[in-house]
């Protein structure tokens, strides 16, 4: 988890593996640089040859490079699931 000076967390992420899966929950802002340990946390999971499952209803801000990561995730086989209308658009778009 990220905090701002002041003690607020900016990220958290929950991980949960089973077997070939791991899920994880995300909440708050993957905005970079925020999302640093979301993305490596991602590519350990996958090191360890898991299949990636994102629950990101509890996203609250993303940037443009966060998008194009998720992307990237997706088409490598990770499911993303719980994205608001707005997040869902935005990985719909071309890369």
């Amino acid at each position: 988890m990220r905090s701002s000076g002041q003690g607020v967390a900016l990220l958290r992420v929950t991980v949960a593996s089973t077997g070939k899966v791991a899920d994880l929950k995300i909440e708050g802002s993957i905005a970079n640089p925020d999302a640093r340990e979301l993305w490596r946390e991602c590519r350990r999971q996958k090191d360890s040859g898991r299949r990636l499952r994102l629950d990101i209803s509890g996203v609250t801000q993303a940037d443009e490079m966060s998008i194009k990561r998720l992307k990237r995730l997706m088409r490598g086989g990770a499911e993303v699931v719980g994205a608001s209308l707005f997040l869902s658009a935005l990985l719909e778009d071309e890369p």
